[in-house]
């Protein structure tokens, strides 16, 4: 994919970042919900979105080191499975960030239900940003054969529409 095809590319953007407004949501309810009512200082509503945008920057790191965000190469179990990863390592964090605002070891049950939500969520995103990728940018038709023995004749090759690059050939 070229960047010269603005709008695709632009919107292929957008359907990233969708992505990582999904994860971040069951995070905040998290955070609204029961961590900061059992913090020991009131973090409010600013509070609540500086550890949301914490959250946000390491799910991106997190999920670029890990290639979550690859549409076009992956399939989408192994989409999930990158993502999940992110999220794993990205809430692991952001629990023990918790813990330390706490003072006092949180409850891990919100924490479950919001991985767990995370990781539907990713399932959806990652099953429909494929869909709509492939829609938008039809797969080509390739071969690939290695030919080091020269087995192939070219010329039947070149009648069958295939372009045949041999060892010790020119280009046919």
């Amino acid at each position: 994919m070229y960047r010269s095809d603005g709008r695709k590319y632009l919107m292929l953007r957008l359907i990233k970042a969708l992505n990582v407004i999904l994860m971040a949501v069951p995070f905040y309810i998290v955070w609204t919900a029961y961590c900061s009512r059992h913090s020991a200082v009131p973090y409010g509503f600013r509070g609540g979105l500086a550890i949301t945008a914490l959250f946000v920057f390491l799910y991106i790191v997190f999920g670029r080191t890990y290639e979550g965000f690859l549409v076009s190469y992956f399939r989408v179990p192994q989409m999930v499975f990158s993502q999940g990863l992110a999220l794993l390592l990205t809430d692991g964090v952001m629990f023990l960030v918790t813990w330390l605002l706490m003072k006092r070891f949180p409850f891990l049950l919100p924490y479950a239900a919001a991985f767990a939500a995370q990781v539907c969520l990713a399932c959806l995103w990652s099953a429909a940003s494929r869909c709509w990728y492939f829609a938008v940018y039809p797969p080509k038709r390739t071969a690939v054969i290695y030919d080091g023995r020269n087995q192939y004749d070219p010329k039947q090759m070149k009648e069958k529409g295939i372009e045949l690059h041999c060892i010790g050939r020119g280009l046919v």
